[in-house]
């Protein structure tokens, strides 16, 4: 295969260009000219035009430059065992084929048309092929890992010797087969997980042990739950925490595609970071090793779209289990320490979110405060409270106020922004039960 430098097919930029030629072109006129055509009447009349070539001018998009690949041919170049790594040295020649343990035979590669090996055909047609079990098994081990927060194969990158055994290795294979049968579909494998009586169960066990011996033998006997005698509970990952905080206060901004923003970032993390303080500098050569902040509002989309750095994650995320970007992660860790709450309760993420729910709240309910109760909960937490919950509700949202003293429209809200960070803080808000 070789790189190649190619520039931009004929795209929105080259149309816009086309588009726009004709147009500089007739009202690009000089001032030679125009002292000759226009009076000074006509000044004003000139100055638009000259305005409309300016913008127009300004739409201008050079045509960018794409990095690509292709294959050389029909026939690719000859690969060597390399003796002791050292590329001078290469000794037999490397047919195409796969890994040798689970596949011994050379690859057949078929090319689909001329000017192509049909070597990643024929890998692509290998690693989806119906009779590879490896490739189902594994899929399928992610995702009933995002639903149950272990898969069945507790070492989702090795299912090899060093690796953990499956807990249910038939229900394993009975998955695969089933995504294989199904054409491969995602949703439909999300649809018989789902359904199933083992992932609707509840996470709770009884209070009394006693009443259910039964329950009390299974306990003793598999504590971590890997039969799956209960569902267990998750907490939301990093990113699915803070989107759920912005949607919840009505702040999560339609965004599905377009460059990656840059969140806020605290100035004394950014003046830690010596790259950083390079490109501020103007030393950086051009390499954007900066942070380029986005207003505030820009930025409340779904984490997926926000950028990273592996000198500088985003501290909210961090501290919610943020994997480390320089290694796959496998299975992210799920920690319960005291910064989490912390920055549920005082981050100004965290502030801005509550005042959010606040006005939500305010705009659904009336003036009294049973009616501002229910709805914080069914904003938040989209139920209603129990009559246990609402009058803990109602004691902690008159607490609130009178500690502000004078009870008017203003301290009501504080204390209504304080009650929704309240709820925010709930496990119920930031687990999966």
């Amino acid at each position: 295969m070789r790189t190649l430098l190619d520039t931009e097919p004929a795209t929105w930029d080259e149309k816009t260009k086309a588009e726009l030629e004709p147009i500089v072109a007739r009202l690009n006129v000089s001032d030679d000219d125009a002292k000759g055509t226009f009076d000074d009447a006509d000044r004003a009349q000139f100055d638009e035009l000259t305005q409309q070539v300016a913008t127009c001018e300004s739409k201008r998009r050079e045509s960018r430059l794409a990095c690509g690949a292709t294959d050389l041919g029909e026939s690719a170049p000859a690969t060597f065992v390399l003796y002791q790594g050292d590329h001078t040295s290469p000794r037999e020649e490397v047919p195409p084929g796969f890994v040798s343990v689970l596949s011994p035979e050379p690859a057949v590669c078929e090319p689909p048309r001329e000017a192509t090996s049909g070597r990643r055909l024929a890998l692509a047609r290998w690693i989806a092929s119906a009779e590879n079990p490896w490739t189902a098994r594994v899929f399928v081990n992610r995702v009933w890992q995002q639903h149950f927060g272990v898969g069945l194969v507790a070492t989702p990158n090795d299912f090899g010797y060093s690796g953990s055994p499956p807990t249910h290795p038939e229900l394993l294979d009975w998955l695969a087969r089933e995504f294989v049968r199904g054409g491969w579909s995602v949703k439909e494998l999300h649809r018989i997980i789902l359904k199933s009586a083992t992932y609707r169960q509840s996470s709770r066990a009884p209070l009394e042990k006693s009443t259910s011996p039964r329950q009390h033998a299974i306990e003793q006997h598999d504590p971590g739950n890997s039969l799956y005698w209960r569902q267990n509970v998750r907490r939301l990952d990093a990113e699915s925490l803070r989107d759920s905080l912005l949607s919840v206060a009505g702040l999560l901004r339609p965004y599905d595609s377009g460059r990656a923003l840059w969140p806020e970032v605290p100035e004394e993390l950014l003046h830690a970071q010596p790259a950083i303080l390079e490109a501020q500098k103007g030393d950086d050569g051009g390499r954007m090793q900066g942070w380029y902040t986005d207003p505030v509002g820009e930025t409340d989309v779904r984490s997926v779209f926000l950028v990273r750095k592996r000198c500088l994650p985003v501290p909210f995320l961090q501290a919610f289990d943020l994997p480390d970007s320089i290694v796959s992660c496998a299975r992210r860790d799920t920690t319960v320490v005291a910064p989490q709450a912390l920055l549920l309760l005082n981050s100004p993420e965290a502030v801005r979110t509550a005042q959010g729910v606040a006005d939500r709240v305010r705009e659904q309910a009336s003036d009294d405060l049973r009616s501002l109760v229910e709805t914080a909960f069914r904003v938040v937490l989209a139920r209603e409270p129990d009559g246990e919950e609402r009058e803990l509700g109602l004691e902690a949202l008159r607490g609130l106020i009178e500690t502000r003293g004078v009870a008017n429209e203003e301290t009501g809200r504080l204390a209504l922004i304080d009650f929704c960070r309240a709820l925010l803080n709930l496990n119920e808000f930031a687990y999966v039960d």
